[in-house]
């Protein structure tokens, strides 16, 4: 099932939605200090999104757990 999600340019862009549970959690997982063997997903959230580079980790987590917490509003 694909969901939309704003990025930062106010723009929709479409993302299946256990990718976006994906993202949260490595996210997640990175701000605890865990590394991904295949580079950082949080620079991989950043280009899907148009976020700046230097944008914070903790922000763009909030930004993708916010648009969870809205989806799930949503689908009840």
């Amino acid at each position: 099932m694909n969901v939309g999600i704003y990025n930062f340019n106010e723009e929709i862009i479409e993302v299946p939605y256990f990718q976006l549970l994906q993202w949260k959690h490595a996210i997640h997982l990175e701000m605890q200090g865990l590394k991904h063997s295949r580079g950082s997903v949080t620079a991989h959230v950043r280009r899907k999104l148009s976020a700046p580079k230097n944008y914070p980790r903790a922000d763009l987590y909030q930004h993708i757990n916010d648009s969870v917490e809205s989806i799930k509003e949503q689908l009840m």
